[in-house]
């Protein structure tokens, strides 16, 4: 229970004083603390865990702010190669039952 607060806390805490995340706008941060918080509420423990974190992926947004071309060919590389692994390992070696299709 004290590592859920924690975590709450720590994304609150990013949700309002990350000067990247604060770019995104008003609606996106209030859109994701609240669907964090109803998240909360209503949130059991299942192997979707990650089909119902898919609404905050605007905050990713938040990592594309940077003007350095160098890190944002670098997050679009590491990006794909993660994109790759997630196709390799549920899809290419389907093999046991716990993996997420």
């Amino acid at each position: 229970m004290i590592v859920l607060v924690a975590l709450v806390v720590a994304v609150a805490t990013l949700l309002l004083r990350s000067r990247s995340v604060r770019r995104l706008g008003p609606e996106i941060r209030l859109w994701s603390a609240s669907y964090l918080l109803y998240l909360l509420a209503v949130f059991f423990p299942q192997s979707s865990t990650l089909r119902l974190l898919m609404p905050l992926t605007p905050l990713w947004g938040a990592l594309a702010v940077p003007r350095s071309r160098t890190y944002r060919w670098g997050m679009l590389g590491l990006c794909l190669l993660a994109q790759w692994l997630w196709i390799v390992s549920m899809y290419g070696i389907a093999s046991t039952y716990y993996q997420v299709p």
